[in-house]
């Protein structure tokens, strides 16, 4: 289940792509028990209740689990319907700390934004920022404030200047021109971007319009191939703390490559290990009943390259990875301290 239609779809279809994948590998290696895995899907347009339908609706269809949401908006909501339910909810790319440390049916095998973030402004510090201000969008509210609070936090901890912030509803269409001055106005040395790729692009290119020459800094969210498609050279030198190291997981990367004609990006790596994540679980004891008991028995689970390890609460702690955007390329920065 994810947004597979409107404004924040980039990220879904990426998420589906890699489940598919990982379905198609499972099945062509004999499935769960000797029978094939079934992918049905579920659109929550970036809705609440439209979220909470679509999950149940899946469950009602005889869904063992359910893969998402992909937003933490949507993730928020149904994580208690799920637990009410009694239905595992696996999300691939859901950040948001308002969800960490419950005992509920809601696992990720995403790191909580308040570890990312702390660590994205100790980049920005390290890259001689000392006046920073940010952008971000009510739409996915639980992720954004949850993602800039932390950020806002560390970053006065280390000596910094926190400006006030622009707060967007970008479901109402807001004029980037307008957003760009605003912003440029501020003389932020950084601006910490919370927005979805195609937001970020443009927001990204009417600042260079404006004459406004900040580091601009980003989460995942803002990570998808729409970024460099529409950014173009508005974006280069773009700071981002990213979940997937672009130096590993070749045999997943190739394989997404040949099957979809696409480079692989975070969330198609993060849903793809969501989902080998629950068959491995249902290959150990395929009673979906005890799934979540049998989640957080095994605790580990490798997925290619990479270990994923829950803790008691179905949460994660996995590393992040700098980055810079020149010239076009992702080029890694050192860690920060």
């Amino acid at each position: 289940m994810g947004t597979l239609s409107g404004r924040f779809s980039d990220l879904s279809a990426s998420g589906c792509n890699g489940i598919r994948l990982a379905l198609e590998e499972c099945n062509q290696s004999g499935g769960v028990q000797g029978r094939l895995v079934e992918l049905l899907e579920a659109d929550d347009r970036v809705d609440e209740a439209a979220a909470i339908a679509g999950f149940n609706s899946l469950v009602d269809r005889g869904a063992l689990a359910v893969l998402g949401p992909m937003i933490s908006k949507t993730a928020l909501a149904v994580a208690p319907v799920a637990t009410q339910r009694g239905v595992v909810l696996l999300a691939p790319t859901v950040s948001t700390n308002q969800l960490t440390g419950i005992d509920d049916c809601f696992f990720r095998v995403y790191t909580p934004s308040e570890q990312t973030s702390r660590q994205l402004a100790r980049q920005v510090w390290q890259l001689g920022a000392r006046r920073v201000t940010g952008i971000y969008d009510l739409t996915n509210r639980a992720h954004t404030e949850s993602a800039y609070r932390p950020f806002c936090d560390e970053f006065r901890k280390l000596g910094g200047e926190v400006l006030p912030e622009i707060i967007i509803d970008a479901s109402r269409q807001p004029s980037f021109t307008k957003l760009a001055k605003e912003a440029a106005e501020r003389a932020a040395d950084a601006i910490f971007v919370l927005m979805g790729s195609m937001d970020t692009a443009l927001f990204s290119q009417c600042l260079a319009k404006a004459g406004a020459k900040p580091i601009l800094c980003c989460t995942d969210w803002s990570g998808t191939g729409d970024l460099a498609q529409f950014g173009g050279k508005s974006i280069d030198g773009l700071v981002f703390l990213y979940s997937m190291n672009r130096g590993r997981n070749a045999t997943f990367r190739a394989a997404y490559l040949k099957r979809f004609g696409l480079e692989a990006d975070f969330a198609a790596l993060r849903s793809y290990e969501a989902a080998w994540v629950l068959f491995q679980a249902l290959r150990q004891n395929p009673d979906a009943h005890e799934l979540r008991q049998t989640l957080l028995s095994v605790r580990r689970f490798q997925v290619g390259e990479e270990l994923i390890e829950f803790d008691a609460f179905g949460d994660v702690s996995r590393p992040h990875f700098p980055y810079r955007l020149i010239e076009g390329q992702m080029t890694s920065l050192p860690l920060a301290p």
